[in-house]
C-alpha cells in the first residue's frame, strides 16, 4: 500500500512544450522529489508539442513514500501566459501514454492553489479515466472523491517506494477531456474486387 502524500513539488522552470487537445490547452512541466531522484526530458525542448513528451529516469527510495517524479500539463493557459483555472465539462480524460518499463504510474490533478489533490492509477497503455475515478488516495480508494472543482494542472507521477529505487521510461502520447471512451479509429473500407 502507498500512503504517499502525492505532493507533485514545484514546477521547473522554465516552461515546456505548449500543448493544445480540445479543451485543453498549456505548458509542460516537470517536477521530481526526493534527494537522489533523477529526471530527464525528450521532445520537451520545442515551442509546441507535435510528438510525444517524454521523461525517463530514477525515483528513489524513501521511507514515508514522499518521492515521486512528475510530467505535468497546464489545463487551461495561452501560449506564453498564466496558467487559469480549468472547470471539466464532460465525463473524463482519456490519457494514453507509453509505460514501457511497467514503472507504477497514477495521473494526479490539483487546484490552483495546490490545496486540492486527487489521483487515479494508470494501467497499461491508459484509456478512459472518468472523473469520478479521481480520488485523493488513488493508492487504496479510501480517500475523498474528486468533486469537479476547479482544477489547474494534470500530471504523470511516477510514485516512489520504501525499499528499492524505481526506474521509469515514459511518455504522454495524448491527453483530452472527452465526453466518453474514445476508441481506435475504424479500419479503411475496402471496395471489392470489380467482378
Amino acid at each position: 500500500m502507498n500512503v504517499d502524500d502525492d505532493d507533485a513539488g514545484v514546477p521547473e522552470a522554465p516552461p515546456g512544450p505548449f500543448y493544445s487537445s480540445g479543451t485543453i490547452k498549456g505548458h509542460f512541466w516537470t517536477s521530481q522529489s526526493g534527494v537522489g531522484t533523477t529526471l530527464t526530458t525528450t521532445g520537451y525542448a520545442v515551442p509546441v508539442a507535435t510528438a510525444p513528451v517524454c521523461i525517463q529516469g530514477s525515483v528513489v527510495a524513501t521511507p514515508d513514500y514522499n518521492s515521486n517524479a512528475n510530467l505535468g500539463l497546464n489545463l487551461n493557459q495561452l501560449q506564453g501566459q498564466i496558467p487559469m483555472a480549468f472547470t471539466p465539462t464532460l465525463a473524463g480524460l482519456q490519457l494514453e501514454v507509453t509505460n514501457p518499463g511497467m514503472s507504477p504510474l497514477r495521473i494526479q490533478i490539483q487546484t490552483e492553489n495546490g490545496a486540492g489533490n486527487w489521483c487515479a492509477v494508470v494501467t497499461g497503455a491508459g484509456g478512459f479515466i472518468p472523473w469520478t475515478d479521481f480520488n485523493t488516495a488513488c493508492w487504496d480508494g479510501s480517500g475523498t472523491a474528486y468533486a469537479r472543482q476547479p482544477i489547474s494542472t494534470a500530471n504523470l507521477q511516477v510514485p516512489g517506494g520504501t525499499t528499492a529505487a524505481i526506474p521509469y521510461d515514459l511518455c504522454l502520447n495524448r491527453l483530452a477531456e472527452t465526453a466518453a471512451p474514445v476508441g481506435p479509429p475504424p479500419p479503411p473500407v475496402v471496395p471489392p474486387p470489380a467482378g
